[in-house]
């Protein structure tokens, strides 16, 4: 896996690379007549061609980068045309990029008028000299060396690189750009595509945000390459396709940062980070709204702080979350790929808004910067998501195969719950055919009366048991099917006395008048009251009385029928784990028994929607059963 992503960062690297190198080779090849540049800030804003002229001007060489402001920018380009040999009857292009800034104006002394334009994104394309995507101002070549003048006025980063071409190498540098721009739009394009296919295949807010993010980076890189004023020149206004940019730029960075909010989740919900990636999200909406009040410059100018400050906060973000240890096996991605995200799209982030800021010299790449911004976030949204899918693939099969697992030992379960039945079934059969054998041999006259008598109770409850354990193992398998009935209570109750030793120590308490009717199954609730019964006479001291007390509960259609007994020599059972399966009281040894009679009575009182109690007082051992009446 590490192999996987080691290749898969370097694909990101160099489709990244390729991009930048496609952009710097615009104009390497070209010939740039500009031998000298320099910069002056009209501070009052209302300064004349002529009086800047008598002004200092500060010398900068490649790319202009002042910052936000409102303040025009003059700009003194000394060209010289013989750099090329252009004849000077033939024309040379002053070439401006980026294709975002508002107003361009030339000034120069070779031509009649000497004022040139404005042209720029406020304005439409047909009005330049050349139908481009950038903006170009056509120059006589002349024959001497001479200086031109630009006023530059925008509500964007005032950064631009300024090119003097002849004609062939403007068409073949454009032609470059064009290429590279085509390239980058198509990959957001696939990027879209990948992330819809992605989202029909498996809906999620991670992907779905995604390709939210991806489609404002391709309206805003057709915005600030140029091509949707080349496309829709003469359908929408260029302050609307202007207003657009700059919407769909402050969006973008939202939705950045939402997908951001996804990818923590991946450690772990936590209340804190939610609360401060809702206070960014909350800024970039004051932002929005900023720009609908006409405040464009502040609202873009905020936007790139904020693209410069909140990639650390969220690099801090996710160092200080806890990844859960479980993570990579619930298909979420493990704490080193989230936080390595979070270090790469702080590296872009700097060297895509510093030089914005005016903060630090900015290199021609520098033009594009906002876009392969874009375009590398977008890769390393891919790459995570893609490892992410992988994690999620994985996690898959691994729960495939648990429940393959759990599939096979339940078949082996049941199964084994099958063998078991008719083994139990089996030896309840065979064992009560020779136990019957025995009982009719004692009814021979040679064997002497006490012994016959005792070999009966041992017969019996040796039945007794293993009754029981045919019981307890239709219960484990689920195998009681349960018939209500209307009932009679006290048929019940003799059914369950059938041939229990020492009857005859039952006292039945019975309520006069009414009929003791019950909606029950009379076979199972036969089972509860033999249980209770054989477990009072046999741990209560010999002789004593086995009283059943039957009577009308609180709710008319309830009836409650109580067992009660005298402490025998077994002493009390414990409360705790009197309904415990297999469980004895320690002094109970001296007679048989297999912990599974007062089991059985509360799994069938549970089948019955009966209820069954053990409550007992300073003197007596009492079962208490509640049953519903008949209706």
């Amino acid at each position: 896996m590490k192999d996987h992503a080691m290749r898969a960062w370097r694909h990101v690297l160099c489709i990244v690379l390729l991009c930048l190198g496609a952009a710097a080779s615009a104009g390497a090849a070209a010939t740039d007549h500009i031998v000298s540049q320099a910069w002056f800030e009209d501070t009052t804003g209302r300064m004349s061609w002529a009086e800047v002229r008598q002004q200092a001007m500060t010398p900068f060489s490649g790319v202009l980068a002042r910052g936000y402001g409102k303040a025009p920018i003059w700009v003194r380009l000394r060209i010289d045309p013989s750099a090329s040999g252009t004849p000077a009857d033939e024309s040379l292009y002053l070439r401006i990029r980026p294709a975002y800034l508002d107003d361009l104006v030339l000034y120069d002394a070779a031509q009649q008028p000497s004022r040139q334009g404005p042209i720029g994104d406020r304005y439409p394309i047909s009005i330049q000299s050349a139908h481009s995507t950038r903006f170009t101002f056509s120059l006589p070549a002349g024959s001497a060396p001479r200086d031109i003048w630009l006023r530059l006025e925008t509500t964007s980063t005032r950064m631009a690189r300024f090119e003097v071409l002849n004609g062939m190498d403007l068409a073949v540098s454009n032609g470059i750009l064009d290429m590279a721009g085509s390239f980058y739009l198509g990959l957001l394009g696939l990027f879209i595509l990948w992330g819809v296919i992605q989202l029909v295949l498996r809906p999620e807010p991670l992907v779905a945000c995604f390709v939210a993010h991806q489609a404002t980076a391709l309206v805003f890189g057709g915005s600030t390459l140029g091509y949707t004023r080349l496309l829709l020149d003469g359908i929408v206004s260029p302050a609307s396709l202007d207003m657009l940019t700059s919407v769909v730029g402050i969006g973008a960075s939202g939705l950045a940062v939402l997908f951001a909010q996804f990818l923590l989740n991946e450690l772990g919900h936590a209340r804190w980070r939610s609360r401060v990636i809702g206070g960014i999200l909350f800024v970039f909406a004051a932002l929005l709204a900023l720009l609908a009040s006409g405040r464009v410059m502040e609202a873009l100018e905020g936007n790139m702080r904020l693209i410069l400050v909140v990639p650390t906060l969220l690099l801090v973000m996710a160092l200080l979350s806890r990844s859960p240890p479980d993570a990579r096996a619930e298909g979420k991605l493990p704490k080193p790929w989230v936080v390595g995200y979070f270090v790469l799209t702080l590296a872009f982030t700097l060297f895509a808004a510093a030089p914005s800021l005016g903060l630090i010299a900015a290199p021609e790449l520098s033009l594009y910067i906002v876009l392969f911004y874009s375009l590398s976030s977008g890769l390393l949204m891919i790459v995570m998501l893609l490892y992410r899918a992988h994690l999620h693939l994985l996690y898959q099969q691994a729960q495939a195969t648990k429940a393959q697992a759990s599939e096979q030992r339940a078949d082996q379960e049941r199964a084994h719950r099958l063998d078991r039945e008719r083994l139990l079934a089996m030896m309840g059969h065979e064992l009560k055919t020779p136990l019957a054998t025995l009982r009719m041999l004692l009814d021979n006259q040679a064997i002497p009366q006490p012994l016959s008598q005792r070999m009966d109770v041992s017969i019996k409850e040796m039945a007794g048991v293993i009754d029981r354990v045919v019981q307890t193992g239709r219960l484990a398998d689920q195998a009681t099917i349960v018939r209500h009935e209307r009932c009679s209570l006290e048929q019940i109750l003799d059914h369950a006395l059938g041939e229990l030793p020492e009857r005859g120590r039952v006292a039945i308490e019975r309520p006069a008048g009414r009929p003791r009717e019950i909606e029950s199954d009379p076979g199972l609730m036969a089972v509860i009251l033999r249980n209770l019964l054989d477990n009072a006479l046999k741990y209560s001291p010999p002789a004593s009385p086995v009283t059943v007390r039957y009577e009308l509960a609180d709710r008319p259609d309830q009836w409650l029928i109580e067992i009660e007994n005298m402490v025998g020599r077994a002493g009390r059972p414990d409360a705790q784990h009197v309904f415990d399966k297999y469980y004895r009281s320690p002094q109970a040894g001296y007679r048989s028994g297999s912990g599974l009679g007062l089991y059985i009575v509360q799994e069938l009182a549970q089948m019955l929607g009966a209820g069954v109690m053990y409550a007992p007082d300073d003197e007596r051992i009492r079962f208490r059963l509640s049953t519903h009446g008949s209706r």
